[in-house]
């Protein structure tokens, strides 16, 4: 039986956005929280169930010295060349989104009614089509998102850049999203927003 993604809200937006600043907001407010990005990351952590598969792909070489993922190289060899892009994206897509079902099906199981979940690329690999309640989407300008993830990432701007471009882009996906959550503000706007479109928290 497929997973009910209707019992789901999900949260995405581009790089540096600030989608997992929505995420954190929500758990706070009683919601059980999911991030395709940090499930991601446990997958190319040392004894990831991805870690395999993509040194089979891309060679010994983007192993780091504890066994896992160089993430950072993984990035430079796959953003500029979309055929490799899409073989990271079918081994990961498929793992991520089965540990997500499985953790979503215990969460409903024990009760919770309140979940929500991120990821970057719900309009890109589909997801929307499983049918969230709610999707919406985090936005904010450009040179905000390449000031956020240069402060976080060390990463330069050329790199930050070619990343961006490789999602799609925000004009599309307001398009497709079902509330619009702007973020070129403070924690304290963010929450506001969050409160009022995603949750319906009528302002004081």
């Amino acid at each position: 039986m497929a997973f009910p993604w209707n019992h789901v809200i999900g949260i995405t937006g581009g790089i540096g956005s600030g989608k997992s600043a929505v995420l954190e907001i929500l758990a706070r407010h009683g919601f059980f929280c999911l991030s395709a990005d940090r499930l991601t990351h446990e997958l190319l952590a040392p004894g990831g169930l991805a870690v395999d598969q993509i040194c089979s792909l891309f060679g010994s070489e983007v192993l780091n010295q504890e066994g896992g993922i160089d993430r950072r190289l993984l990035g430079t060899l796959v953003f500029r060349n979309q055929d490799r892009k899409k073989a990271l994206e079918e081994v990961l897509h498929p793992l991520v989104l089965s540990q997500s079902e499985t953790a979503f099906t215990t969460a409903l199981a024990n009760g919770e009614d309140l979940l929500a979940y991120e990821s970057p690329l719900i309009f890109e690999a589909r997801l929307d089509q499983r049918g969230f309640r709610q999707i919406a989407l985090v936005i904010c300008s450009l040179e905000t998102r390449i000031d956020r993830v240069m402060a976080r990432s060390g990463l330069p701007r050329e790199a930050i850049l070619l990343r961006i471009q490789n999602q799609m882009p925000d004009e599309e996906k307001v398009k497709k999203a079902d509330i619009v959550i702007n973020n070129d503000g403070n924690l304290e706007d963010l929450e506001h927003e969050v409160l009022q479109k995603l949750l319906r928290v009528p302002p004081e």
